[in-house]
């Protein structure tokens, strides 16, 4: 998984520097700096901890017997598949859901809150959030009793398509074209980041696309196109909101009234 990590990383981070899709914002050493705070933060936990927790729990389950699977005894690569298959639409589930209730969207706005788009914005996760998305993983995996195998390839998928579908960087348009029609492109998922709220409520997808275009979810292009639409949520669009302290705070904190507005904020970015 290490691996996963820092290889993932460091090869998205030469296609963002040769092949950038959107110019920055903000300061990209401000932004850098306290998205791998967070990063530091929180990757013991939900980085290196809490993987690790899910995948012993998934080993329990089946010395336990617990599950659809292990009820029907059933095995093979098709299982390993169909368990693939579910924990990705279980992903999909936990997204929508934390956009959904009030109380689960203050732990994970922080991840929207970011003024650009980049693979660092994929560390921007709350601890809080890692829990409740582990919670969630395990429940999925005694429901169904998940294999193993296929709960450490789903954790992998997860682990490198954050980075991509995070990245500032350009796919040839009709690559883009072709890969979205099953996995979640970075052009995809941004638009899940714009500030506008039906735009900011689409693409809940974290490894295929699937789920979203099933259910209703999709929406292919930003209204304000790539390189002109705004990132970030409206009422923390103040420079205090890509420090690291209140970052963290973000869950406990009201939004900024005095930039309640879409035209506020995008004046409030380009000061």
């Amino acid at each position: 998984m290490t691996a996963a990590y820092v290889g993932g990383f460091f090869v998205v981070a030469m296609w963002e520097l040769f092949y950038p899709r959107r110019q920055w914002s903000v300061s990209t050493v401000l932004r850098w700096t306290n998205n791998f705070g967070v990063f530091l933060v929180s990757a013991a936990l939900a980085y290196l901890i809490l993987p690790v927790l899910v995948l012993a729990f998934a080993y329990t389950i089946r010395e336990w017997k617990w599950g659809l699977f292990n009820i029907l005894d059933v095995e093979g690569v098709w299982v390993v598949v169909i368990g693939v298959l579910i924990l990705d639409f279980a992903q999909y589930l936990q997204h929508r859901t934390v956009h959904r209730f009030s109380l689960l969207w203050r732990i994970h706005r922080m991840h929207h809150a970011d003024f650009d788009y980049d693979l660092t914005t994929g560390f921007r996760f709350h601890p809080f959030e890692g829990l409740f998305a582990t919670f969630w993983r395990m429940a999925t995996i005694a429901l169904f009793g998940i294999p193993i195998i296929a709960v450490l390839v789903a954790e992998l998928l997860l682990i490198t398509t954050n980075y991509f579908v995070h990245a500032n960087a350009r796919l040839p348009l009709s690559l883009d074209r072709m890969l979205r029609r099953l996995i979640v492109t970075p052009d995809l998922h941004r638009v899940h980041h714009s500030i506008e709220r039906n735009e900011t409520d689409s693409n809940f997808g974290s490894v295929l696309s699937i789920w979203d275009r099933m259910l209703g979810t999709y929406i292919a292009q930003p209204c304000a196109g790539h390189t002109k639409m705004i990132i970030g949520l409206d009422g923390f669009r103040h420079r205090k909101h890509m420090l690291l302290p209140w970052m963290l705070a973000n869950p406990f904190i009201r939004r900024d009234e005095e930039e309640g507005t879409t035209g506020k904020r995008a004046a409030s970015l380009s000061a």
